[in-house]
């Protein structure tokens, strides 16, 4: 979000350009010449090889050598089509260092360098909302960090993925399968690998549906993707909890005001990532009004009907995904509804102050990571509805394990059923989830907010690069984009997924 343009606390909002688009522009990809947002080489159809002449038909006297003289042109055509593919796969543009600044028009890949594929495997990334207008899509320090890696660089070449996040997922979604179809072609890959960010896996998802794209894929390697949605684009839920909060009268109004004027220029979240209510714990509440009496604090209508997201439940229902080929990181931060005792005490006391100059202000001046601790604390405070199954364990702090943006029972992709029982994660059970989790891998971090997964490491406050993988505590610590490389290199298909073992987290509740 532009600075320059911010309200009071506008800042609150601002890192929702990771999953929301940014103000479009106009100019052109230097890349070849071609002007951005247009087709790329490799999305041009290949030109038909020449077909037998008119005389050679008439030389035929039978209609056995009719035929074979067709399946002779056929053959030319296809020889040609082959050497135009190769070709272009050659000639795909390398990706900028400078941010393209126009909207792309449709789906654009370019690679990291000019190298030849030799065998190796494509690792196309796929960035998440506003990324394509920035350098190199935000992906600097994740390439940095892999390339570093000299196993990696045998086994993969890494292209990348350029998109509108302007415009619903239901027509990116198309260019996106054209795009790992054509690649793959272009390049003679049996398949392509998929490396996504936050809304980037929800496109990838999407596109995963197609059986001919679902072939053509071995890996869905998803960081952050918010797979059921956030509660956050669900505007009725977000601004009743608003509501419901402590917050002065004041600073709920110029909070919700802030979220207003926000999506009411980025409704495209709201359509295709609100929340899927697959925990059954969005609150049937009806008509809703602040008590302000001044006509400007939160208002609407609150009902799983009218802020649900039956779209994307549909989509994760669906049988025909092969979730066996996904792997998701999750991130959570912490916060005081995750501390006990006189760490509670101190926090509130204190440490007031100083996360005043280290939160609340930074937040009024646009930055990211600060925009994210605020709303984490907000979503771990969602109002939940009381009459749902098992909701005597989902208090008000239902999403307490959140990076400010996506819950971990989203980012991990966990199945409906093991949240309808468990609807509430809480640290101490996530060991659990490798057990129940119907997907290839699922790795969850302390410490790491929505924008970490770029940045390789916790936000600066907390001074420390190694992680631990709180699914897997037994795997030790190691840097983020070490933990990446490692998952990557060490992939191997497993084909059709098993069927979900009958197994739950035991709940326990927070006091």
């Amino acid at each position: 979000m532009n600075q320059q343009k911010r309200l009071s606390v506008a800042g609150l909002l601002c890192l929702l350009s990771l999953v929301g688009p940014l103000n479009a522009g106009l100019s052109k990809d230097v890349a070849g010449g071609q002007t951005a947002g247009s087709p790329s080489k490799l999305e041009q159809e290949p030109k038909a090889g020449n077909n037998p002449s008119t005389s050679e038909f008439f030389l035929q006297a039978t209609s056995q050598t009719k035929l074979h003289a067709a399946h002779q042109a056929k053959s030319q055509a296809k020889q040609v089509s082959t050497s135009c593919s190769t070709m272009m796969a050659g000639s795909l543009p390398v990706l900028p260092r400078h941010r393209i600044r126009a909207t792309p028009a449709t789906g654009e890949i370019f690679q990291q360098d000019r190298s030849a594929l030799n065998g190796r495997k494509i690792l196309l990334f796929v960035h998440g909302g506003g990324a394509e207008k920035r350098p190199y899509f935000r992906w600097q320090k994740l390439v940095k960090g892999l390339t570093a890696n000299p196993e990696f660089n045998r086994k993969f070449k890494i292209y990348f993925y350029r998109y509108n996040t302007e415009v619903p997922l239901d027509t990116t979604a198309p260019q996106l399968k054209q795009s790992i179809l054509t690649l793959r072609s272009a390049t003679g890959a049996k398949q392509v690998s998929l490396l996504c960010l936050s809304m980037g896996g929800n496109l990838a998802q999407r596109a995963m549906l197609d059986p001919a794209v679902e072939s053509a894929v071995d890996l869905v390697f998803c960081m952050a993707t918010p797979f059921h949605g956030s509660p956050l684009f669900s505007p009725g839920w977000f601004q009743y909890s608003l509501d419901s909060q402590w917050y002065m009268p004041w600073a709920r109004t110029v909070h919700n005001l802030d979220y207003l004027l926000y999506f009411s220029r980025h409704k495209i979240l709201q359509k295709d990532l609100a929340w899927d209510n697959f925990d059954k714990l969005i609150p049937d509440v009806g008509k809703f009004k602040s008590g302000l009496g001044i006509g400007i604090g939160p208002k609407g209508v609150l009902t799983p009907q009218a802020d649900d997201n039956p779209e994307l439940a549909a989509i994760n229902q669906s049988p025909r995904e092969d979730k066996s080929k996904y792997i998701a990181y999750g991130g959570y931060l912490v916060n005081i509804y995750l501390m006990h005792g006189k760490r509670k005490l101190l926090e509130e006391t204190v440490l007031a102050p100083f996360h005043y100059v280290t939160v609340k202000l930074p937040v009024q001046l646009g930055r990211e990571h600060p925009c994210l601790r605020m709303l984490n604390k907000e979503m771990s405070s969602l109002a939940v509805d009381p009459q749902a199954a098992k909701a005597e364990h989902a208090n008000s702090h239902a999403y307490v394990l959140n990076d400010g943006i996506t819950p971990i029972s989203s980012s991990l992709y966990l199945p409906p059923e093991i949240i309808k029982e468990n609807p509430m994660i809480l640290e101490s059970e996530l060991p659990v989830l490798k057990k129940v989790s119907d997907i290839h891998l699922v790795r969850v971090f302390r410490d790491l907010d929505h924008i970490s997964f770029l940045d390789g490491k916790p936000p600066k406050h907390l001074g420390r690069r190694t992680l631990k993988d709180q699914a897997h505590p037994e795997d030790g610590q190691r840097k983020l984009f070490a933990w990446v490389a490692q998952d990557l290199l060490q992939y191997v298909p497993e084909g059709k997924s098993a069927q979900l073992e009958s197994k739950t987290v035991k709940p326990v509740k927070i006091d």
